[in-house]
């Protein structure tokens, strides 16, 4: 499916991957935005306690699962990923 398509499934709740992705457990998932109380404790000494005010919003954005595992938090796509046809649902 192209990437059109994908964001459709995105925006299903169903987490998308490009063809050479999914061995490597590689995958791309929507998060939903959310909001932190003006009462919320950051973990001290992190960026967020240092730079931002509460209440905070976080938009929803995609977050995307690296072969590492590690899962890197505001995914952007290029443009070949963009303009790319090899793109499926993972099932889990």
């Amino acid at each position: 499916m192209n990437f059109g398509h994908a964001l459709i499934a995105l925006n299903e709740g169903h987490k998308v991957a490009r063809q050479g992705w999914y061995d490597s457990g590689m995958w791309v998932v929507k998060v939903e935005g959310s909001t932190f109380a003006s009462d919320f404790k950051y973990r001290p000494g992190t960026a967020y306690a240092k730079h931002v005010s509460l209440p905070a919003v976080i938009k929803p954005h995609l977050d995307m699962r690296c072969a590492d595992g590690a899962m890197l938090c505001g995914w952007v796509p290029s443009q070949d990923e963009m303009f790319s046809d090899d793109w499926s649902v993972v099932t889990p």
